[in-house]
C-alpha cells in the first residue's frame, strides 16, 4: 500500500498569545508548514489453528499467527511565511527531508477451551496475544522520532452461549480483559 500526502498547515497568529512562548518566538507567527510525504507499507501474515477433543464435552484449541510488516517513509517538509521560505529553529520550523524504513514481526499464539455443558449451554475461555506493528510517523520533523514501536496485548475472554425455549431464545455473555504493552495512540499536541 502506498499513500502520498500533500498538506499545508497554518500555524495561526493566535499562537502569538501563548504565554509559554518567549516574545521573540511568539513574533514569528503566523506561518505555514508544507508537507509532501509518501508512506509505503507491505505486510504478510500466516495463521493456523487446530482443535482436539479431550473428552466428549471438552475441546482444546491452539493457534499461531506469524506477521511481518515493512514500512517506508519519505518526508519533505518546508515552511513559508508571507509566501516566502521560513526557517526559525526555536519553533522547530526548519526544513526536514529524510527517508526512514522499519520492519517489525511477531508471533501471536491463541489458546482456547470449550466445554459443552448441555445441548443448550456452552462455556468457553480464550487467551490470545494481539499485535499491532510499529511503523513510521509522517507528522514529525525530527528523523530520530519518525519511527514507533509495536503494540502488544494479552486478551482474556470468558463466555457462555445458551439457548432456551426450544432454541427460540439465545443468551450469550462474554467477559473481556485486555492487558496492553506499548499502546499506540494518535494525539495532536499544540505545543
Amino acid at each position: 500500500v502506498s499513500d502520498k500526502s500533500n498538506r499545508r498547515t497554518r500555524n495561526g497568529a493566535d499562537n502569538a498569545f501563548n504565554p509559554m512562548l518567549p516574545p521573540e518566538a511568539a513574533a514569528q507567527y503566523p506561518y505555514d508548514q508544507l508537507a509532501d510525504n509518501e508512506i509505503e507499507q507491505m505486510g504478510l501474515s500466516i495463521f493456523g489453528q487446530a482443535s482436539y477433543r479431550l473428552t466428549e464435552k471438552l475441546t482444546v484449541t491452539a493457534g499461531l499467527r506469524y506477521e511481518i510488516e515493512d514500512s517506508g517513509l519519505e518526508v519533505d517538509n518546508s515552511f513559508e511565511r508571507d509566501g516566502q521560505e521560513f526557517v526559525f529553529p526555536l519553533l522547530g520550523a526548519v526544513p526536514a527531508a529524510f527517508d526512514k524504513e522499519t520492519q517489525f514481526s511477531a508471533i501471536s499464539p491463541k489458546f482456547s477451551l470449550g466445554y459443552q455443558v448441555s445441548e443448550n449451554a456452552f462455556l468457553y475461555a480464550n487467551v490470545t496475544r494481539g499485535y499491532r506493528p510499529g511503523g513510521v510517523n509522517e507528522f514529525v520533523l525530527d528523523e530520530n522520532r519518525a519511527t514507533f514501536d509495536p503494540e502488544f496485548s494479552w486478551n482474556y475472554e470468558l463466555g457462555t452461549k445458551n439457548t432456551f425455549a426450544d432454541n427460540k431464545i439465545k443468551l450469550n455473555a462474554t467477559l473481556f480483559y485486555i492487558n496492553y504493552t506499548g499502546l499506540q495512540l494518535f494525539n495532536v499536541l499544540d505545543l
